[in-house]
This record gives structure tokens, sequence and C-alpha cells, in this order.
């Protein structure tokens, strides 16, 4: 039986996304952000292990007792992440733009996430997952146990499971007035709140967050970073009242421009904690590849549709390059 070619083009890019892992042989003398102490974790020394999340520890713990090295787990999880957002992506978008989704995810994500920090990679993966069956299936019972699953991958993906119901302007402004007043709150309060915490690593980052309105840095946001994700907002917001789109779609990508205005106030109000402030941003920007790739899909007009691929690839290309300076810092936490 002959194999269409739309198909061989699948397999091509899923081969694509195991050579890409093999970047992680690199990562110790060309991006080391974080390289100690995952291998620390890996083999059980890492001080504070106890504040890791309960998957990814159960994980590293069987590899380890299989005795695989570091850089062939930290391969798999790399190729194994790529490829299963080639998967689900391909649900979504066009394969005829697969790769492009793959060179934007790649210059966006892949050295902060799938090579640098694997529990959010594994965490992001099953996100993209789960948004598939929440906006595309209207399945939220099969899409509640991926986002389960991602946050005992990494805690902040709860962030984005609760993101998922902010997919309205009227929403968002309800969420945004009560993370000020949260914030406010916690000012007052964090002292009280830190006794039921459960672990050293949540409570400072309470007290960072309490404290981040006091220390704030309003000139922090317009920095290269935040003025590549603004203009990627502006194509996303003005572009998708140009193009038709199904009701599924429409509503992914109203829920993108949500997270994307969410991700800048909170990047604001909390700039005085760097760490936080580019996380969370990091995190409710997550699907702005596969938005971007999607809207590109359904503009009809050629010579719109070539002009609007150059900017993306432009943008992705420096960000591209904001990337590998921050994972080429030895020192970056956890």
């Amino acid at each position: 039986m002959r194999i269409k070619y739309k198909d061989n083009g699948y397999i091509l890019c899923f081969l694509l996304c195991f050579i890409l892992s093999y970047l992680v042989l690199l990562k110790s003398d060309y991006f080391p952000a974080d390289f100690l102490p995952y291998t620390e974790i890996y083999d059980g020394t890492y001080g504070e292990i106890n504040n890791i999340e309960p998957a990814f520890l159960y994980l590293t713990r069987l590899f380890h007792y299989l005795n695989f090295p570091y850089i062939f787990f930290a391969m798999l999880v790399c190729a194994l992440c790529l490829s299963w957002k080639i998967k689900y992506a391909r649900k979504i978008i066009k394969d005829s733009y697969i790769y492009l989704f793959l060179y934007v995810y790649v210059s966006f994500y892949v050295f902060l996430h799938e090579m640098t920090q694997l529990r959010i990679a594994i965490a992001v993966t099953m996100c993209y997952v789960s948004v598939y069956y929440y906006f595309y299936k209207n399945c939220i019972k099969h899409a509640l146990p991926w986002m389960v699953l991602a946050i005992l991958f990494h805690y902040s993906a709860l962030l984005l499971f609760m993101s998922l119901f902010i997919y309205s302007y009227r929403r968002l402004l309800i969420v945004i007035i009560g993370f000020v007043i949260c914030m406010s709150f916690l000012n007052v309060y964090a002292d009280t709140i830190a006794l039921y915490l459960p672990n050293e690593k949540i409570v400072n980052y309470l007290y960072s967050i309490s404290s981040s309105l006091d220390n704030r840095n309003d000139l922090a946001i317009f920095n290269l970073n935040n003025i590549i994700f603004l203009s990627i907002f502006i194509l996303i917001f003005y572009l998708s009242r140009y193009i038709k789109l199904n009701d599924n779609e429409a509503k992914f990508i109203k829920y993108v421009q949500c997270s994307g205005i969410l991700a800048f106030c909170i990047f604001f109000l909390a700039s005085g904690v760097p760490v936080i402030a580019y996380r969370t941003a990091e995190l409710l920007r997550i699907f702005y590849p596969m938005a971007l790739v999607l809207i590109l899909s359904h503009i009809k007009n050629n010579n719109m549709r070539y002009f609007i691929a150059v900017i993306i690839v432009i943008l992705s290309g420096l960000m591209l390059f904001i990337t590998l300076r921050a994972v080429s810092i030895v020192g970056q936490g956890l």
C-alpha cells in the first residue's frame, strides 16, 4: 500500500524532532542553564529534592533504576515532547503548515523547555493535549486528566488550567481585578498563608509575589522579549478579525488573546520579581506558535499570506536569539 505524501511529510517531521533531541549532547558546553540541578535530581542528590513535583520524581527514579544515563533520558524527553506537540498540532492546523509550526515552536520554547526545564516541557506537552480536547472536542472529561497530570509534573501548570476558562474579555477583566485584589491581600497576610503551604519553595514564591507590587519595575515591560510578544499579539488580534474561523477555532484564538493580555498585566504587576514575571508570562503565551500558524493557514490572499509568513519567520528568529542567550547563562533557577 502506497503511503500518501502528507504521511511521508508527517514521518519526516517526527524524525526532525528526534534529530533535534541530539542538541542535548551540546547542553553542558553551550547552554548549561539548569543542567547541573537536573542531573542531581536524576541521581537523587539534589538538595531540595522534596520540593520537586512527584510525577517527575517517579519518572526519573524509574529511568535511574533502569541505569539509563541522564543524557539519554533528557534526549528522550525532548524528542517525545516535541513529537506529541506535533501530533496534536497536526489535528488543529493544516499538514502543509506543520514544518512552520515546528520552526516557530523551536524558536520560542525548545531551548527554554525541552533542552533546559524538562518538567515544564512535559507539563506543557500535556497542556497541548488538554487544550485540544477542551477547545476542539468540547470534552472536559478528557481534558481534565491531562491537565491534572501536567500539574503533577510542574505546579505552575495550575495557572494554565485556570486560564482555560478565560476565553472572553468580560471574564478577563474579572480575573485581572481579582488578581490585583489578591496581590494586595497577599501583601498583608503572606505570613499567615505561608503556615498552610506544603513546601519551602512555594513559600518563597509566596513572599516574592507579596512583595512584587512594592518592588515593581515599570520599565521592565519594554524589553525586547515583551516587544516581540506584543507584536505577535497584535498580529493575532488583527488577523483574526479578517479570517473565517469555525466556532472551536474562534474560541481557541480568543483564549490565546485573553491569555496574552493577562500575561502582560501579570508581568507588569510582578516585574519586581523577574523569575515570577517571566515564568508566568511565558506559560500564558505557550500557545502563541499554534495560534500564529493556525491564523496564517486561513489567510486566502497569497501575497498577504507570504508577507505574514515572512514576519513570523523574522519574529521567531529574534526569539531564538533571545532564548539561546537566556539558556547560555549558568545558574538560572529551576
